[in-house]
């Protein structure tokens, strides 16, 4: 599995603590995360085929890249992220 956290850089500061949390929670359930910013280009095309229209946002893909989950203007909670992984 793999998540793609998307942010501005306002986010970084203002989300710090959920985003420490949303890191160790992803590691623990062996999840990959890549960060990106959405000003930069290669988030663009992303975004669009996802119609996110928020941020922060996480997007969670399988390893074959069919969508799993999205949370978009604030960051799952752990029992979501569980959810979404299938642990619960």
């Amino acid at each position: 599995m793999k998540a793609t956290l998307f942010y501005s850089r306002g986010d970084i500061k203002k989300f710090r603590l959920e985003l420490l949390e949303l890191k160790k929670n992803l590691k623990l359930n062996h999840v990959r995360l890549s960060a990106v910013d959405i000003n930069s280009a290669s988030a663009i095309s992303t975004i669009g085929a996802y119609d996110i229209l928020s941020f922060p946002a996480l997007l969670l893909l399988r390893d074959d890249d069919t969508f799993q989950a999205v949370w978009q203007g604030t960051l799952p909670t752990s029992n979501e992220l569980h959810q979404a992984i299938g642990y619960i």
